[in-house]
């Protein structure tokens, strides 16, 4: 993807919708002239976060170990409606646990959601998700801070 939220070819060429070839300059032309235009750069700016938001969901894929965090962190998040996030993660320990039966019918719902969003395009999920609910939650467990020294 460009700049501009064009898809690019192999050889790094702007490609339009209509799949035609873009010069990128001409985004920055007015009378055949580059110039400044601060309402212009705005709106490309705009289109292009909406570009990278529709992108983002559309090739991120969706690991187990990111639908565990979530799912846990929305539980404590109900439980405990009036902390904002820092008193959120100053929770003691013994504040955090959560009934097994409680968080798996929470993963299950939104494993069913996330398939269905998966149907329409909307996400990639990871492997994992076409196995049981368990296996899920299992692998979610052993992936969940693999990128921190301390799990």
């Amino acid at each position: 993807m460009d700049l501009f939220g064009n898809d690019v070819d192999e050889a790094g060429n702007s490609i339009d919708r209509n799949g035609k070839e873009v010069e990128i300059k001409e985004y920055f032309m007015s009378n055949g002239q580059i110039a400044e235009d601060n309402q212009r750069d705005s709106e490309y700016t705009k289109i292009l976060a909406d570009k990278i938001v529709e992108r983002f969901y559309k090739e991120n894929r969706v690991l187990t170990s990111h639908l565990l965090a979530f799912a846990i962190f929305e539980i404590l998040k109900k439980r405990h409606r009036r902390l904002d996030l820092f008193g959120l993660l100053r929770l003691s320990e013994e504040d955090t646990l959560i009934p097994y039966e409680q968080f798996i019918k929470v993963m299950e719902r939104l494993v069913a959601k996330l398939k269905i969003m998966a149907d329409e395009k909307k996400l990639k999920l990871s492997h994992p998700f076409n196995e049981n609910i368990e296996y899920i939650v299992q692998h979610g467990i052993e992936n969940i801070g693999i990128y921190h020294r301390k799990k």
